[in-house]
């Protein structure tokens, strides 16, 4: 993805962009792991849904306290140029789906930093900084997963007792 010019922007439409992809990137993962049988891949998922909705709850409040008087709603479509999550059919191979998170970690990643320098409070500004560290922590969670995708056909699978035990 091309370095975006963010100044360009105002602070809202980029806390708008900002939730708009922590809600569909929620929406990604929480729908594979529904997908996929691999206990351990679907606990990692619900892990990182359960984090982009944290994320997003980060976004609203900051949304409420920069643009006070104002409600946060969602739309179809943002002038700000963040990847959108992969949209993706059931039988979409799960390599690709990860790719794409993973693209958009990094994104995330940038856009945060980015975001941090536009905010005024010293407080909103390092929690944008932790959460974009945290976005290059879920790409480095999600890198082995897509070794273990592309390398095994059927990772997304279960095999008897292989995720039994004590």
């Amino acid at each position: 993805m091309p370095r975006t010019d963010w100044a360009k922007f105002t602070v809202e439409d980029l806390l708008l962009a900002a939730a708009r992809s922590e809600a569909e990137s929620r929406d990604v993962y929480a729908r594979t792991a529904d997908r996929v049988r691999n206990a351990f891949l679907k606990d990692r998922l619900r892990f990182l849904a359960a984090e982009e909705e944290k994320h997003q709850a980060f976004v609203e409040a900051l949304y409420r306290r920069e643009v006070p008087g104002k409600d946060l709603v969602l739309s179809a479509t943002t002038p700000v140029p963040l990847p959108a999550m992969v949209r993706y059919e059931d039988d979409t191979p799960l390599a690709r789906v990860i790719r794409a998170a993973m693209d958009a970690e990094l994104a995330a990643r940038d856009f945060y930093y980015a975001l941090a320098e536009r905010l005024t409070g010293a407080g909103a500004c390092e929690m944008a900084r932790y959460v974009a560290a945290m976005e290059q922590g879920h790409y480095d969670l999600l890198a082995p997963e897509l070794e273990r995708a592309e390398r095994f056909a059927d990772y997304a699978t279960s095999w008897p007792m292989v995720h039994e035990g004590p």
